[in-house]
């Protein structure tokens, strides 16, 4: 504290002063500053000539707005004018390097024993932190505010004692309201649908339990119209824990809810649309079974008839020496063959459509051994060669497998060189996971393993390599190799209801038919073993 050499009398006030945690001064009747505490001096920033200077210690002053505010309008200059009594309303000061602080000033009048004025005391309260909290809550109400507006949430607040509550506008809005109305607790709760209450209820209770509410309801407006809201808020609670007010939100969520409902309707209309849809497949599922049926008895039998009783004629004609009669005849019997044999494979197909069937544990090497049985005759006349891997046992329908290791086989004899006995391979590996997942058609879930079959044929063009697999599409006429043109189509099919895939691999010597299967017990040995006829 800067003051003039005190008397004794004095040294208890001064110390007294100089303790105090707010800026103090004080001025004698004329204004003159007489003494100030070390607080003072830190909030000028400055230390003022003590009898020189006058009404306030600060290098400048403004008033709130930040007008400049002349030293002899201070608040302690009014107090020694006698303008002013009581503590004024809030300053600026400023400091020599440029600082301003906010201050509360509270200056009081010094009378002697007479009563007559003979100075002044004043006391600086900085506010400046103050004022920046007030400040910033002030700004974060106004964003808070602002970013409610934009949501357009409405806002309530209800005293749970009292049933007081507060709302703001676009609360009134939400609920029909274009005007301000003044509504309480009791008119609020006969907006909610009558269907509803009983959910209001249930979730304010619940939500004074678990400090917080969030849910949707109905609302009906003055003109009768229904309305969705969706009402979140917060439960706070006295010091003893018991509910005292919950502060919350409630938003229109009535366009929501008409395109969700409108997009229940779609989905149930087109649910059942797909429904009639479905019904319509089995009725056309159970006639195609039918004309598999009618495939299969119907018009094999009088096919039969014809090749039967065509035999017959041929070989009369034949010992009655009828050549060309009988040449006729025989185009009619190969006619009649080839017709069996195409709706026998179409019966096989259409069976592939169902996907029913169970799938079971199939040795393949059984199944490759049977088909070997029944081509035995072929495989002598031919002078064929099989060398065959240890093939896995696998999840599959073994009549599948069976017919499409037939198919296979078949082709591999059928489409042999002349003069050329043929050579078949069946071998069997593993596949990688990244061999798996290079393939686009297999599932990277599951094991597979890669079985080729390959012979020393006559192969074909690779730029044919997709079209063998396609139903009736054949690379050779029916009179130097016979057959309906369904054997890969059917193989195809069959590899597909197994989860696998199916692909030529050509080469520069023949071609091969590669079948990766899809296998869940695989017993694969290193043996590899020659089966001959």
């Amino acid at each position: 504290m800067i003051m003039p050499e005190p008397g004794n009398n004095e040294i208890l006030y001064r110390q007294i002063l100089e303790n105090l945690p707010v800026a103090v001064y004080t001025c004698d009747a004329e204004g003159y500053i007489l003494m100030y505490n070390k607080t003072a001096e830190a909030l000028w920033g400055r230390r003022p000539v003590i009898g020189k200077e006058k009404w306030c210690g600060s290098w400048k002053i403004f008033y709130p707005d930040g007008t400049p505010m002349p030293h002899d309008e201070c608040p302690m200059a009014k107090v020694l004018n006698g303008k002013l009594a009581k503590n004024t309303q809030e300053i600026l000061v400023e400091c020599e390097d440029g600082t301003q602080r906010n201050v509360l000033p509270n200056p009081q009048p010094i009378l002697n024993a007479s009563g007559k004025l003979c100075g002044a005391m004043n006391m600086l309260v900085d506010i400046t932190e103050e004022k920046k909290t007030k400040e910033k809550i002030k700004d974060s109400e106004s964003k808070l505010n602002i970013a409610i507006d934009a949501a357009q949430l409405g806002t309530w607040e209800l005293n749970l004692q009292t049933k007081a509550v507060y709302y703001s506008k676009r609360y009134l809005e939400i609920l029909g309201y274009n005007t301000p109305v003044t509504l309480n607790h009791v008119q609020l709760l006969e907006h909610i649908h009558p269907e509803d209450l009983n959910l209001r209820n249930e979730k304010t209770q619940e939500g004074l339990k678990k400090g917080f509410i969030n849910y949707e309801m109905r609302v009906i407006w003055n003109d009768k119209s229904i309305h969705w809201i969706k009402v979140q808020g917060k439960a706070f609670y006295d010091d003893e824990g018991n509910p005292e007010k919950m502060l919350g939100t409630i938003i229109d969520i009535t366009d929501r809810k008409n395109t969700e409902e409108e997009l229940e309707r779609r989905v149930f209309e087109r649910t059942a649309e797909l429904h009639q849809a479905n019904l319509k497949l089995e009725r056309s599922n159970h006639e195609l079974e039918q004309y598999a049926y009618v495939a299969s008895h119907d018009l094999q039998e009088p096919l039969r008839k014809i090749r039967t009783y065509s035999g017959m004629l041929y070989h009369e004609l034949v010992q009655k020496y009828d050549k060309s009669t009988a040449a006729v005849l025989q185009k009619v019997i190969n006619s009649a063959e080839r017709m069996s044999n195409l709706i026998y494979d179409l019966l096989n197909f259409s069976r592939l459509l169902k996907p029913e069937n169970v799938l079971e544990k199939t040795d393949l090497n059984t199944i490759i051994r049977n088909i070997i049985s029944d081509f035995e005759l072929a495989l002598e006349q031919k002078k064929a060669r099989i060398e065959i891997d240890a093939l896995p046992v696998i999840n599959s329908v073994p009549l599948q497998m069976n017919q499409l290791f037939y198919n296979l086989l078949n082709n591999a004899l059928k489409f042999s060189r002349k003069d050329t006995p043929p050579v078949i391979l069946v071998k069997a590996i593993p596949l990688s996971t990244e061999q798996v997942a290079m393939n686009k058609n297999l599932n990277p879930q599951l094991t597979y393993i890669d079985i080729t079959v390959s012979d020393n044929g006559i192969g074909f063009n690779s730029v044919n390599a997709e079209q063998i697999f396609e139903v009736f599409k054949r690379l050779h006429t029916k009179d130097s190799y016979p057959g309906s043109g369904i054997g890969l189509a059917l193989c195809r099919k069959i590899i597909v209801n197994h989860e696998g895939d199916i692909m030529p691999k050509v080469s520069k010597t023949r071609d091969r038919h590669s079948t990766p299967f899809y296998q869940s017990i695989c017993e694969l040995t290193n043996l590899c073993r020659n089966l001959k006829p």
